[in-house]
């Protein structure tokens, strides 16, 4: 028979329906699947069909017309033999979840026909089967006739909107942690639980987890004198002497106060979150501990005797100590008395840290705040040389550092001056920037393995005109040189350089050079194109190309995507354009397209904006040709010539119709077939 089936060569009721066994899985009662078998009976051109078919199977809601139902089963090859055929289909469950009524549509064709299937006309019922094929879909409140009985395994209700009615009287082993609300009766209480609103006495030793008094009651010890409060054992207690009340730590121990935190078993610790006020030691020591204030403040009203009084007789202690730990002071002094002293030291003075003069809040080792009239300056001064800060106006203030000699007054000799309003002289006292340098300036001390850099920061403006930044060269009524950074539009830098023209009196300097953040650098140009672009005439003596072997130049060709290597001839309709070589001994011959085998132009010969277009075609130099060897073997040292193959090269043998035909001599033998030839371009 034929490969293909034509449809009327299959009877359109030759199909007999079985359904031997309908797989239980549309069944949910005893998790069974959804497949089944399918038996029938196939005629090919009146006659029991014997071969592989390819069969598709679908599912109808109507008898004839109606719309697909579920997915269709494709199968393929299936295997019949005088007529007979079986097979396994399954639809899934969905089809068959609402209970509508299904038929059974199929198509048939040759095994790998291209054809469309045969549709057999008359589409078979899907009757219904044993099983209860929608069991698992059942939605709804079933009948209170369906649920009777008593359950052998348990029921699990976790929905919290179940809710049974009745007074419970059958209910056992009920816990009592459940019971979210009512009142129990007293009577139903144990003898040792305390009740509500009732007033509670405890005799003997008794042991609390917690105990809260809640007002207005009050918890009262008596009018016996006595430690009330054992807080463990007896060594640790309140309790109350005549007019005395006592606290009692046991021996070695110290007294703690603490502000927040929670309980810590280790020694003096306030706890995760706690800070400790003030401590008291065995020894007597009471600590105190200022967080955001003075530690300790004393005052008196008596003119004879001090606030805090403090005297060590050891000789080797302090009389008075002071610690803060917060932005207060440690030890403070002040005397509304400008005849007075706040402070008064006969003796050495140590500070381990920072000391402030007319600040609060010093910065460094020694902070001297002069903005105020009560602080005119600092001096620090000997015969060598000196620093010393000075008023300039009310809110501009001079640093001076300067040399001298014993035989000089102070101010002689410049060497540094910092300015109020920022700027920095360095052997000049009128600074006329930021940092002016009147001498010479080195970066480095020029031993190996250093690396020092000079950073001219510019503002975060990209495209912005003004966000360049110049390092410039100025000479006296000469003009100057420039050196200008800048960004570009997004995170590109440029660099650039700028010179004068030599007008006299002029200083405008113009860019010479332009370096792109790429790399791509540009002489007489802002956007040059490649690593070296020169807008103009260029003079060299020797220039050595190192990236290609080719001098090409762009021509449009009239073939789109004609491959590198090809051979390409003038083409006569259009002036100026080639086209593809296809016949022997052209004498059209241009050149070769550049670019085959990794080979590309070493010298590329354009005009922008006339003569840029199309592909590089090799007009001198070496370059891979597409050759092909079946007018004979190409040897190096060949002349080559169009063959009758678009595009490729051949040996020439006929000298005479080789005449302006030659495209060059090949540098690369081929013996046989087609394939890539060096070739010396040298039009003949």
């Amino acid at each position: 028979m034929k490969t293909e089936l034509i449809p009327r060569g299959i009877s359109r009721a030759a199909v007999l329906l079985v359904l031997s066994t309908l797989n239980p899985e549309f069944s949910t009662l005893f998790a069974q699947g959804t497949m089944f078998r399918y038996q029938g009976q196939l005629n090919d051109g009146g006659l029991p069909a014997t071969g592989n078919y390819d069969f598709q199977f679908y599912l109808r809601d109507a008898v004839t017309g109606g719309n697909p139902v579920g997915t269709t089963n494709i199968l393929a090859p299936v295997g019949v033999t005088n007529g007979l055929f079986a097979l396994t289909l399954d639809f899934g469950n969905s089809p068959f979840s609402a209970g509508a009524p299904r038929w059974l549509e199929v198509g048939v064709r040759t095994n790998g026909s291209v054809a469309n299937h045969a549709v057999l006309v008359t589409r078979q019922a899907l009757l219904p089967t044993p099983y209860a094929l929608t069991a698992s879909n059942l939605t709804g409140t079933l009948p209170a006739g369906q649920l009777s009985g008593v359950y052998s395994s348990a029921v699990t209700l976790n929905n919290s909107a179940n809710s049974f009615t009745g007074n419970g009287g059958a209910l056992t082993g009920l816990n009592a942690s459940s019971i979210s609300s009512g009142t129990l009766a007293d009577a139903r209480l144990s003898a040792n639980v305390a009740l509500l609103d009732h007033t509670q006495t405890f005799t003997g030793n008794n042991s609390f987890g917690n105990v809260n008094v809640n007002a207005p009651s009050t918890l009262s010890f008596g009018a016996t004198t006595r430690q009330m409060l054992n807080l463990w054992g007896t060594q640790y207690g309140i309790g109350v002497q005549p007019f005395t009340h006592y606290f009692r730590a046991d021996v070695g121990a110290s007294f703690a106060w603490y502000d927040g935190g929670v309980h810590s078993d280790f020694f003096l610790s306030p706890g995760p979150g706690g800070t400790r006020l003030m401590t008291l030691n065995p020894n007597g020591l009471l600590t105190v501990f200022g967080t955001s204030g003075n530690g300790v403040e004393g005052y008196s009203t008596n003119t004879t005797t001090s606030g805090v009084y403090g005297q060590n007789l050891s000789g080797a202690g302090y009389g008075v100590a002071g610690r803060a730990a917060g932005i207060g002071q440690a030890v403070f002094g002040d005397n509304a008395n400008g005849d007075g002293w706040a402070g008064y030291f006969n003796g050495r003075l140590f500070a381990a840290t920072k000391i402030g003069i007319g600040t609060t809040a010093p910065t460094g080792t020694l902070d001297l705040d002069t903005s105020t009239a009560t602080f005119s300056g600092l001096t620090v001064d000997d015969i060598f040389g000196g620093l010393r800060t000075t008023a300039q106006s009310a809110n501009s203030y001079f640093l001076r550092a300067r040399t001298k000699s014993s035989a000089l007054p102070f101010d002689l000799l410049p060497v540094l001056l910092v300015r109020g309003d920022g700027r920095v002289g360095v052997g000049t006292e009128n600074p006329l920037a930021k940092l002016d340098v009147q001498g010479d300036v080195t970066v480095g001390t020029g031993f190996n393995n250093e690396n020092h850099k000079l950073t001219i920061r510019g503002p975060n403006s990209p495209s912005d005109g003004n966000s360049y930044q110049d390092l410039s060269y100025e000479f006296t009524s000469a003009g100057s040189a420039r050196v200008r950074a800048y960004r570009g539009s997004s995170w590109d830098t440029y660099l650039e350089f700028l010179t004068t023209d030599g007008s006299a009196g002029s200083d405008n300097p113009q860019v010479r050079m332009h370096i792109t953040g790429n790399g791509n650098i540009g002489v007489g140009t802002y956007s040059p194109q490649a690593k070296l672009d020169v807008a103009g005439e260029t003079r060299t003596c020797v220039l050595t190309i190192t990236g290609g072997c080719d001098l090409a130049e762009p021509f449009p060709l009239k073939e789109q995507n004609i491959p590198k290597g090809s051979l390409v001839i003038i083409d006569e309709e259009n002036a100026g354009q080639l086209q593809l070589a296809t016949q022997a001994y052209d004498t059209r011959v241009a050149g070769i397209v550049s670019g085959a085998n990794g080979i590309n132009p070493g010298i590329s010969l354009r005009q922008e904006g006339l003569a840029d277009g199309g592909q590089n075609v090799a007009l001198s130099g070496r370059v891979y040709a597409l050759a092909d060897a079946t007018n004979g073997s190409i040897k190096p040292g060949d002349l080559l010539t169009s063959s009758s193959t678009p595009g490729h090269v051949m040996k020439v043998t006929d000298h005479t119709r080789a005449q302006g035909a030659i495209v060059g001599k090949a540098m690369s033998g081929l013996k046989q077939g087609k394939g890539l030839v060096l070739v010396l371009v040298t039009l003949q």
